[in-house]
């Protein structure tokens, strides 16, 4: 089945009409990878109306994932060795295989929905009845979709595909899974109250605002804790130092924070409880962003959510996130997990509020912070950072899926390898 929709998508009108259909998790991690980077072979080869395998193979083993080991590609050139022996018996799937992956996921959320009831969870039906009329919705909508290929910069493609550019992490295990990250990223950060979100965030935007370009921002929204205590926790991350040391002298830690950073109005804190779309949208404007932190997506007000259920809500959200993400620079987002995760030293996708919505889908990695109960005292800064999804790749092929034991150190505000 996935061989019959890579051969699909190797056509480059179905590839934009039809790719935003299939959702990750409907697929192996290898056709993930290998529809992503159809998109940048196409983006970066304009005149092409269509995939040759044999030459793909060569970019994508020599260009795009020219730093993996023979034994990690082996897997992907037996994939194209089949893919170029299908396409010259001129074997092309019809595309009706896309309605079968949009049956499959809205099977697996309607799925889901009627466990909660049948285990006594939920008693709502609504949501079932959303899902089936949706899935009425986009089963015809495949007929009718007309989507169109926007043009990027070749230039852009080949800085994008090295992965050499844009922005390292602080916290080093991060580099060795993720790599770098740029404009067009969507990341979310997952895990249990208390396990270190904000702290890892504080870390990594104080790090991100030392190596950012003069005039350009961090823009944090702020709707979980106060304001003046994210900011405390972003002088004690830059400066590390404890509260007690910041305290001996205000004015000389505000001044090195600041230099430290890259002067002030690096980071815009907004703090609020309910802060909207177009609030953020005028932050954007006003304060252009290298990276744009939410704290939780869950609580942001969308103008066009109103009449939505939750489910559908956190979807929009997730889409609007997406969208800034493509027209501005990278976004991270934070998201809680739910009660089965207390006490999980590897927090999974399916354990992420919203995860049965398309959210996740939206996301091009996502980082869980999980921590065990059964530690001891002298354990209790332990936190397990897990990646369950990555598509951007850009670090060691072996460790995309990395799982990492890393060490939080609360009175800095930092996290270490």
């Amino acid at each position: 089945m996935e061989i019959d929709i890579l051969l699909l998508l190797s056509d480059k009108d179905n590839y934009y009409n039809y790719n935003k259909y299939i959702k990750d998790y409907t697929l192996t991690k290898e056709c993930n990878i290998i529809i992503r980077d159809m998109d940048y072979y196409f983006t970066a080869n304009k005149t092409y109306t269509s995939i040759k395998w044999k030459d793909f193979n060569t970019w994508f083993c020599a260009v795009k994932h020219s730093s993996w080991t023979e034994e990690a590609l082996k897997v992907y050139q037996l994939i194209f060795n089949r893919l170029d022996r299908k396409t010259k018996k001129g074997v092309m799937p019809n595309t009706d295989i896309v309605e079968h992956f949009v049956t499959m996921d809205y099977g697996t959320r309607i799925f889901n929905e009627v466990a909660k009831i049948a285990e006594g969870v939920s008693s709502d039906m609504s949501p079932v009845q959303d899902l089936l009329s949706d899935y009425a919705l986009a089963v015809p909508e495949l007929e009718e979709d007309t989507s169109v290929l926007t043009d990027d910069n070749l230039e852009d493609y080949i800085t994008e595909a090295s992965k050499k550019s844009g922005y390292a992490w602080r916290l080093q295990c991060l580099n060795d899974s993720i790599g770098y990250t740029s404009k067009g990223d969507l990341i979310c950060i997952g895990g249990r109250p208390d396990s270190g979100k904000t702290t890892l965030l504080a870390s990594e935007a104080t790090y991100r605002a030392s190596l950012m370009p003069e005039g350009k921002h961090i823009i944090w929204i702020n709707n979980e804790e106060r304001g003046q205590k994210v900011r405390l926790r972003q002088i004690q991350s830059a400066l590390k130092k404890t509260k007690d040391e910041i305290f001996r002298d205000v004015p000389k830690a505000i001044k090195d924070y600041q230099d430290r950073i890259g002067g002030e109005n690096r980071i815009i804190i907004k703090d609020s409880a309910s802060i909207s779309v177009s609030e953020v949208e005028e932050l954007i404007r006003t304060y252009p962003p290298e990276l744009i932190i939410i704290d939780q997506l869950s609580k942001l007000i969308g103008s066009k959510t109103a009449n939505l259920n939750e489910a559908q809500r956190v979807q929009a959200l997730g889409e609007q996130a997406r969208q800034w993400a493509k027209d501005h620079c990278t976004v991270v987002f934070t998201i809680w997990a739910d009660g089965t995760a207390e006490g999980e030293k590897w927090i999974e996708m399916n354990q992420l509020y919203g995860s049965k919505t398309g959210v996740q889908g939206e996301c091009d990695a996502i980082i869980t912070i999980g921590r065990s109960n059964e530690e001891t005292v002298a354990d209790r800064n332990k936190r397990y950072i897990y990646i369950p999804k990555n598509k951007i790749c850009g670090g060691d092929q072996l460790l995309i899926n990395g799982k990492f034991d890393v060490s939080i150190e609360p009175s800095k505000a930092r996290f270490i390898s």
